[in-house]
């Protein structure tokens, strides 16, 4: 298109080097050379001149002008990763869009001046129908080329700012695009009525504008730690807050990994508290607060789907998070390339919920990260990778709906199940992603003998509070152990 449009423009060019006012006799050439389209002499006075074409010759090779197109697509989607890029490139549609607005009152005011010299010089009538229909056509092949780019810079724009739109359907049905289209619409509710943790009310859908946002200014955060287009993600209520803190105590100097991480503030309180730490990237509840909430009470159910419904977000802005929740005690930074490295075919890394370490640590010989012998099961969301891929985004919502009719189980098993039936693939991290469950379940705590390489200890396998906070203090002390003798 835009090479038709130039050539149109330059067609505009030749009518107005025509448009000189000749002598009498001469009136007749100058109707045969527009209609002709030859552009390749102006006229001045009677005075034949030859004109400048090197400003075309571009135009003049189609093949050239196609291969430019070529490279400029190619290259145009990896350019407009970068923030500087897109900067630049919303100056250019603003100047372009400029640029069509003059054009059209450019061809406007030629078309009447024109057509009233023609007409003036003209010895019949059939001559000037003849110029008017000639212009008309041209103007209305460059208005009409001018407006479909219009269109198109338009529909560029939307998709590169990922606005999130909640729509209604004509047949009834709500989508939350892109996120969420017809054939989940079910998921989808106007107003605050009464419905499953899983669903998402229209104010939700909106919110996630600020959600990706915020993601997307995360990511963009240069990062010695963090690969490109990686971001962490953490919910966190007041009642969970000095325990995030907790946990974050061995890690909170790492300026590389702080300023990549996104806190999702489930209260008032929890968004003053997280501005008042230095935190970058706080963001604030979606909705209403969410408070207080063990295993199984109160809002519990709500605030364990914010997990799934942020990667779905990320997802859309083509970002990869590590989600993880409150109640886990960072001993170092994990190492998302790593992870990747380990499985680069996976969609989605879990944790394992249950690793026998007891097995583990029997064995000199054994893998330490991965050892495929010893017992290790259960999908476990507390810690999760999530790549940006279709099927990860139909596993999350087909979890969703799933939910919905089956409110029993929690997230994970939903996430778990439909991952699987969507053909996306998964893996779950390494073993030094640890979970309390040898500890609760056989009173055989390994993070106090065998932790100096683990990355994390989640406080699975108890309720409350209190319990969670017992495990993290009890981990916190084992690793400072095990790390001091293995520096000794």
């Amino acid at each position: 298109m835009r090479a038709r449009l130039s050539t149109t423009t330059g067609a505009a060019s030749s009518l107005a080097s025509g448009a000189v006012v000749r002598e009498a006799n001469d009136d007749d050439d100058d109707v045969e050379r527009v209609l002709a389209g030859r552009n390749d002499y102006d006229y001045d006075d009677g005075k034949k001149r030859t004109s400048s074409s090197k400003s075309m010759g571009c135009l003049k090779n189609p093949w050239l002008l196609l291969f430019s197109g070529f490279l400029v697509g190619a290259c145009l989607p990896v350019l407009m990763n970068r923030k500087s890029v897109r900067v630049v490139h919303t100056r250019v549609k603003v100047a372009y869009k400029a640029h069509n607005e003059a054009a059209k009152e450019y061809l406007k005011r030629y078309r009447e001046m024109y057509l009233e010299e023609m007409k003036a010089k003209s010895n019949t009538s059939n001559t000037g129908e003849l110029v008017e229909s000639v212009i008309k056509e041209e103007e209305k092949k460059v208005e009409e080329a001018l407006e479909n780019e219009e269109v198109g810079a338009v529909d560029t724009r939307k998709e590169e700012e990922g606005k999130i739109v909640f729509k209604t359907l004509e047949n009834g049905k709500h989508v939350c695009f892109p996120l969420i289209d017809e054939e989940f619409s079910e998921l989808l509710f106007d107003g605050e009525g009464a419905a499953h943790a899983s669903f998402v009310p229209r104010a939700e859908c909106e919110w996630y504008n600020q959600l990706r946002n915020v993601g997307i200014e995360a990511a963009s955060t240069l990062s010695s730690c963090v690969p490109d287009s990686f971001v962490f993600a953490v919910k966190v209520n007041e009642y969970h807050w000095d325990m995030f803190m907790y946990g974050m105590q061995n890690v909170k100097s790492e300026k590389c990994f702080i300023d990549r991480l996104v806190i999702l503030c489930l209260d008032d309180a929890t968004q003053s508290k997280c501005t008042d730490a230095g935190f970058k990237h706080c963001l604030s509840k979606p909705v209403k607060n969410l408070g207080a909430s063990d295993f199984k009470t109160n809002d519990f159910d709500t605030i364990a789907w914010f997990t799934a419904k942020v990667a779905l977000v990320f997802n859309s802005a083509n970002l990869s998070v590590f989600t993880f929740d409150a109640d886990i005690l960072f001993f170092q930074v994990p190492n998302l390339a790593k992870i990747i490295d380990s499985d680069p075919s996976a969609e989605l890394f879990y944790q394992w919920d249950q690793v026998d370490y007891e097995k583990l640590y029997s064995n000199a010989t054994f893998d330490e990260e991965r050892e495929p012998s010893i017992q290790h099961s259960v999908f476990n969301s507390g810690q999760m990778l999530w790549r940006p891929d279709d099927k990860v985004r139909r596993g999350i919502l087909k979890a969703m709906v799933r939910a919905a009719s089956n409110d029993i189980e929690l997230d994970q098993y939903h996430l778990d199940v439909s991952m699987k039936e969507v053909g996306a693939k998964v893996a779950g991290l390494s073993y030094m992603y640890a979970a309390n469950w040898v500890c609760a379940t056989r009173k055989q705590c390994l993070v106090k003998t065998n932790s100096q390489n683990w990355i994390d200890y989640h406080a699975t396998w108890v309720k409350g509070l209190e319990n969670k906070m017992e495990v993290l203090k009890m981990a916190q002390e084992g690793w400072e152990n095990v790390k001091t003798k293995s520096n000794t």
